[in-house]
Formats: structure tokens, sequence, C-alpha cells
């Protein structure tokens, strides 16, 4: 009985865990534009790469697989307005389409910090799937 107690418990943990892991959101808030800067490429690494990774290289065609991903995160954080700027020949419009769509399911961004203007920020990421 007491196994199964603490297995449950354990579950329950873990589950919040594991969460804030995926988006990084376990991280200390950051408290300056520095800060939100390294938050922002520390969380599209662990979460945009194996989004973009996601839609396979059989997918996509041969050759220099190369993009440039543009995208807007809001002060609250939100990403909105994703799209591919500029891609190589060999990634198709339809997978242009799903990356864009990857870039907006993303967790939230860290909020902006007090000496960011309130004003949403383009973002332009390069890609290169090999």
């Amino acid at each position: 009985m007491l196994r199964v107690v603490l297995l449950a418990l354990s579950t329950l943990l873990a589950v919040p865990a594991v969460a804030e892991q995926a988006a990084f959101s376990g991280m200390p808030a950051p408290k300056n534009q520095k800060e939100w800067h390294r938050a922002v490429k520390v969380r599209l690494n662990a979460n945009g790469t194996g989004r973009w990774l996601a839609q396979g290289p059989e997918r996509l065609g041969a050759g220099k697989r190369t993009a440039l991903l543009g995208f807007t995160i809001n002060p609250d954080g939100n990403i909105t307005s994703a799209k591919v700027v500029a891609a190589s020949k060999a990634i198709p419009p339809e997978a242009q389409a799903r990356i864009a769509k990857s870039v907006e399911a993303m967790p939230r961004m860290p909020a902006f910090t007090p000496d960011m203007p309130p004003t949403p920020r383009l973002v332009i990421v390069p890609l290169r799937i090999n």
C-alpha cells in the first residue's frame, strides 16, 4: 500500500517537472534584456530544433536545405506571425508551412523585462537541416 502511495506521489510530482523542463520554464525569470536574450536562445534550442527536425529529411527535397524563419515575440512571450522568410529549393512550400506552424506551437517565450520596450520583437532564425 505504501509503495502505491509513494508511486502515485512521485508521479504527481514528476509531471510538472517534466513540463517545466520541456519549456524551460523552470529557469528563473530573466531580470534584464541580456538575460532575456539568453533565455530565448535556450528555449529555441530546446523546443525549436526538435520541432523543425521532426519534419524529417525524407519529407524535404535533396540538396542544401536551409531557411530563414521569421516570427514575432510579443511582450507577454506569445509567438505569432511565424513564416519562412526564405528557403532553399530543397524545402517545398508544404514543408515550409509545417515548419512555420511548428514555430507558433512552441511554448511561450519569457515575458519582456522592465528594461525592454513593450513593442513586439521580430526574430529571424537561420535553420539548416542536414
